[in-house]
């Protein structure tokens, strides 16, 4: 990792983290940025990027609807649709188009020349450059046909095709409108569930042409086999059954309709009624419909709610804004109790000053709502004095219950079970010290009065 991308991380970790932070602390990592940094990690920044995204969007739409009304005109009224565009067109085109390139410019120049290409957003950095030389191109365009004039047939670019291209190609920056959808939570999941559907639309499609398959071979074979002569095929009376069941892919059409609400499926049933003797595929045809819109319909809506719900779940952005924006309130609701304890507003929490604060039961509600289960307030100052000084300043006070706050998971019950496994060891291993240092000691008398015999014994021998 490079150092500017060392410091990105540092930045955006100071960003995420900043209420568990100093105010210093946070300042004295983000002044490390450049002007340019700066500007490009802004809110400001982003916000701007949104605008002129939506803004473009916008007026390409606009554009578009003036060219086609324009043309509509020009052609009721005989003339060859004008192909030149207004000037102040141009002139807007050009500003977006710079607009475009400025930011792209700052965020390259922010994230560095090989970051820029290395991050994860490599696909939208990729897409922005693109829709920067369209924008190049489509302005170019322009003004070379303003300054050649209409494109006549005496003009070189009349078979051309650039323009057309470039105004169809224009759409890739209406694409672009995506990218914003990270401000908006609610339309960034809508984006992902559809297109976290598209495989279970396929199999949608499959299960519906096996139902249209089957209901239209039934009906195109009744058809068939009572329109057997020249002169039932002709007669006025049988039009609507050739017209909505003459054929399998006919059939297939008109059952597809009858579901989806491109005809009343009350023509289609006055059709088979015109068969003699053709009760039976009235009710058939009923019972398809009965079991299309109560059966199917409900069943593919299913379908489409699980997958979205199961994609809401499953998206990494979406489950971090949401830890984040759960962490926040949190914090914010530390804060506040953090300010009704500190009566004295020092920014500091004694010992007395939490234990009188216990004794009101709306702080000890309040400590409940919040998942924090503390059995009295010495326990409770001894797990948040983390530096032992005595005092619980709002750092140590948002970290401490942070980490206090619900249940005991999985992870802390074995990193636990493994901190006990470890304390056990270390007694075994200190016992079995102590039990070596007792049978040395039993052993050492008898040693000594071994010793002492010698010493008596050689002492007489040199009297």
């Amino acid at each position: 990792m490079s150092d500017r991308a060392k410091k990105h991380a540092q930045w955006k970790n100071a960003e995420h983290n900043k209420n568990f932070m100093s105010a210093s602390r946070v300042v004295e990592i983000l002044s490390q940025a450049s002007l340019v940094e700066k500007i490009a990690r802004s809110k400001c920044f982003e916000w701007f990027s949104c605008c002129i995204i939506v803004l473009n969007s916008i007026f390409i739409g606009w554009h578009t609807q003036v060219l086609a009304t324009g043309a509509i005109q020009r052609a009721n009224a005989n003339l060859q649709p004008e192909m030149e565009v207004d000037g102040g067109i141009v002139l807007i085109q050009g500003l977006f188009t710079s607009l475009f390139i400025s930011e792209l410019c700052i965020r390259w120049a922010a994230e560095g020349l090989k970051d820029f290409w290395m991050s994860n957003d490599v696909g939208w950095n990729l897409l922005d450059l693109l829709c920067c030389v369209i924008g190049l191109l489509d302005v170019s365009v322009e003004l070379v046909i303003r300054n050649t004039g209409r494109l006549d047939e005496g003009n070189p670019l009349r078979g051309v095709t650039v323009v057309r291209v470039l105004r169809i190609v224009r759409i890739v920056r209406v694409v672009r409108v995506i990218r914003i959808m990270k401000f908006f939570k609610e339309l960034r999941m809508m984006i992902f569930s559809t297109l976290n559907s598209l495989q279970s639309v396929v199999w949608i499609f499959f299960f519906l042409f096996v139902l249209f398959y089957m209901f239209g071979i039934a009906f195109t074979s009744s058809v068939v086999n009572f329109l057997d002569t020249l002169e039932r095929r002709q007669d006025p009376a049988y039009s609507s059954l050739l017209k909505y069941f003459g054929s399998l892919d006919v059939s297939i059409l008109t059952l597809y309709m009858s579901m989806t609400g491109g005809q009343n499926w009350g023509v289609f049933y006055e059709a088979l009624k015109t068969v003699p003797g053709g009760e039976v595929s009235c009710i058939l045809f009923i019972l398809y419909v009965t079991f299309a819109l109560f059966a199917v319909v409900n069943i593919v809506t299913g379908v489409f709610v699980d997958t979205a719900l199961q994609s809401s779940k499953d998206d990494r952005e979406v489950a971090v804004q949401d830890e984040v924006e759960h962490k926040k309130s949190y914090l914010n609701h530390l804060r506040e109790l953090f300010e009704a304890i500190d009566v004295s507003a020092e920014g500091m929490i004694s010992r007395d000053t939490l234990q009188h604060a216990f004794k009101h039961e709306t702080i000890v509600a309040y400590f409940n709502s919040l998942k924090i289960d503390a059995p009295d307030a010495k326990t409770l100052f001894d797990l948040l004095d983390y530096d032992q000084s005595g005092e619980i300043d709002l750092e140590e006070f948002l970290h401490g219950c942070y980490s206090l706050h619900g249940d005991a998971s999985h992870l802390e019950a074995k990193i636990l079970q493994m901190e006990v496994r470890f304390v056990k060891e270390m007694l075994m291993q200190l016992m079995d010290d102590f039990q070596d240092l007792r049978k040395r000691r039993l052993r050492r008398p008898s040693t000594d009065r071994v010793d002492k015999g010698d010493r008596s014994h050689t002492s007489k021998g040199l009297h």
